[in-house]
């Protein structure tokens, strides 16, 4: 826990406030289990390959161990981009609204609660390229078919930024602009599946 609120608190001046000895132990608690998750995930995954893999032909087993590995980077890629960039963003505009009148006390459920949150939902926004590129190369969707729905693909992911990050226009455009680029990075690469 001292380690994950340094990361949070770092270069930032607040400090995190907890108001009952039980709310403290059920953060350790949610902080455990989310470490637990991470840990486990690669054997989880680990696991469901070894199960399916008698099932698959060479091609498909390639395939597989390349989508998962791409799948496991862009989520840790998501999860680095919440905690650098916008999960601090947040916190700088939370402290903007100090006056005289309004004084910020975080409490520390909330703010872990808000990491979480964040990096769960960063990493999952990341598994588009991979989703986009893989409805492409099997032919369910086609290329054109999301060139053609661009100005809807904008709309989408303005709309799910608005709704998984804080109410400000600043977290929701710095949410919104790595995964629209992302977006059309697949695009350009998955000209070739078309």
């Amino acid at each position: 826990m001292d380690i994950l609120v340094k990361i949070l608190v770092s270069n930032q001046k607040f400090k995190l406030n907890y108001f009952s000895p039980i709310e403290i132990i059920i953060v350790k608690i949610k902080i455990a289990f989310f470490i637990s998750i991470i840990l486990a995930f690669p054997y989880i995954l680990k696991e469901i390959f070894y199960f399916i893999i008698p099932s698959l032909y060479k091609n498909e087993k390639v395939f597989l161990k390349k989508f998962i590995i791409l799948s496991i980077m862009l989520f840790i890629i998501g999860i680095f981009f919440s905690t650098k960039i916008i999960f601090p963003m947040i916190i700088k505009i939370g402290l903007s609204y100090k006056n005289n009148l309004i004084t910020p006390n975080f409490n520390i459920s909330k703010i872990i609660n808000i990491f979480f949150h964040l990096s769960f939902f960063s990493g999952i926004f990341m598994q588009i390229p991979l989703i986009i590129n893989l409805l492409i190369k099997f032919k369910i969707l086609s290329y054109d078919y999301f060139v053609s729905k661009r100005k809807f693909v904008i709309i989408l992911l303005l709309i799910l930024s608005a709704i998984f990050t804080p109410p400000d226009i600043f977290s929701q455009i710095s949410f919104f602009i790595p995964i629209y680029l992302l977006f059309e990075i697949t695009l350009f690469v998955s000209k070739d599946e078309k």
